[in-house]
């Protein structure tokens, strides 16, 4: 997966559950593995919570990082069964 920050994401949490996120932080390894940091955000305009890069729809503390090659992260809106907002 080619990804950069602001990429909206199904992303699957550690506890089994699938949610949109968004990329907040691409990570290259030394060894050549790519990493993503989510965050379970979507940002919106309609937002219904806002924090200091807006408003948004989704969890307000709770990010995680994922290996791009596990199937723990999908194309948006191809995995999640409902909206986390």
């Amino acid at each position: 997966m080619n990804l950069k920050v602001g990429d909206l994401l199904d992303c699957q949490d550690s506890f089994g559950g699938w949610y949109h996120g968004t990329v907040v932080k691409v990570i290259n390894h030394e060894d050549n593995r790519k990493s993503v940091r989510i965050t379970y955000k979507v940002y919106d305009e309609n937002g219904n919570k806002s924090d200091e890069k807006g408003k948004f729809y989704g969890f307000t503390d709770q990010e995680e990082t994922f290996d791009v090659t596990l199937p723990k992260i999908m194309p948006f809106c191809s995995t999640c069964k409902y909206r986390n907002y």
